[in-house]
């Protein structure tokens, strides 16, 4: 259940691993998704699939490109790098 949630994504993940600058091409892919409406948990669950797949890869780049992009959908960042505002637990889903 839910493996293929996200397959209709798969081509652009490919794209993005694929191009010289994976881990600057996540980022774009990310902002875009966000731009476009996409929940936190969604996206997150998504790269989520993705680093599943780069786990046992022979590039450690992708992984780390992917696991850096995750950081940045959930705010484990500087907050003006968070795609979503930084990580604030105090608020844990009210406003």
């Amino acid at each position: 259940m839910g493996h293929s949630s996200h397959m209709h994504l798969e081509p652009l993940f490919k794209e993005a691993l694929e191009s010289s600058v994976p881990a600057e091409a996540l980022r774009n892919l990310a902002r875009g998704w966000r731009d476009q409406g996409m929940p936190q948990a969604s996206m997150y669950s998504a790269f989520e699939e993705q680093l599943v797949r780069q786990s046992g890869a022979e590039s450690d780049r992708l992984y780390d490109a992917l696991a850096e992009t995750m950081d940045l959908i959930v705010g484990w960042c500087t907050p003006s790098a968070a795609l979503y505002g930084p990580r604030n637990p105090e608020s844990n889903g009210s406003s």
